[in-house]
């Protein structure tokens, strides 16, 4: 295995970080985001979360100087798709074309983390130690980014006290869904796992998904699972949900190359 698979930042990675972090400026706090997920595939709606997450979060006075897609192992998404699952390298590569055709500033962690707390932390450790000269002792935060159903099962995990020895997360941004598939995690988290975030000492940022923020929302992985193994490329190419290299390496991956 490369060595570069044993880490979460490739080197490429944290060269962006660095480029990012001798252009800034004083008075603002400095954060990298991490969106977890098991990216199987990719889609346009990961790339438009973690890109609104960095909109608002600016508007809020922090400094993005990063973004990470970070893949689940291979276990955990075997253990949800069965024979659907791709391998994580695969999935890793493909979030690679994705954020590079969409996401400059983004990047891919390297290796698979069935939790996302690990990743966060294992990007943060990373990045402190590839800038720590550019850095001066100034903190770097990692932010989480998760939808209300993802926020839901986190918190209800915390507040069980199931994953205290992975540590508590300092920030989390949320994307509340008003349809009526996550109104009801999304009313959760405002209700109940806001004051709980408050308790436990994490940062908890809402905020809202509508049609123009966030759209398209109705974004199906399942679909897109069906269609690949119909291998139905007319209609998948048709809904626009993959970005145009991830389409291209998945048609050509089951030779059928365009």
């Amino acid at each position: 295995m490369p060595a570069s698979q044993e880490r979460f930042c490739s080197p490429t990675a944290i060269a962006r970080v660095r480029d990012s972090l001798r252009s800034l400026k004083g008075g603002r706090r400095i954060c990298f985001l991490t969106l977890s997920g098991s990216f199987n595939p990719v889609h346009r709606q990961h790339l438009r979360i973690l890109a609104l997450a960095r909109k608002d979060l600016t508007d809020l006075g922090w400094t993005v100087v990063g973004g990470f897609l970070a893949p689940s192992t291979d276990t955990y998404v075997r253990s949800k798709l069965g024979k659907d699952a791709l391998p994580v390298g695969t999935r890793i590569r493909l979030c690679e074309l994705a954020v590079n055709e969409n996401l400059d500033w983004a990047s891919v962690c390297q290796k698979g983390e069935a939790y996302s707390v690990r990743a966060c932390s294992g990007v943060k450790a990373e990045i402190e130690s590839g800038c720590r000269d550019i850095l001066n002792d100034r903190e770097v935060t990692g932010i989480e980014v998760m939808g209300s159903d993802t926020a839901a099962r986190v918190f209800r995990r915390l507040l069980a006290d199931e994953h205290r020895e992975f540590g508590y997360r300092e920030v989390v941004y949320c994307l509340l869904r008003r349809d009526q598939e996550g109104a009801a995690d999304s009313l959760a988290v405002e209700r109940t796992f806001r004051p709980a975030a408050e308790r436990l000492g994490i940062e908890l940022v809402l905020s809202e998904a509508t049609p123009e923020r966030a759209a398209p929302m109705l974004i199906s992985s399942t679909a897109i699972r069906k269609m690949l193994a119909d291998r139905d490329w007319e209609t998948l190419r048709g809904t626009g949900w993959l970005p145009d290299s991830v389409f291209s390496a998945l048609r050509e991956w089951r030779g059928e190359p365009e």
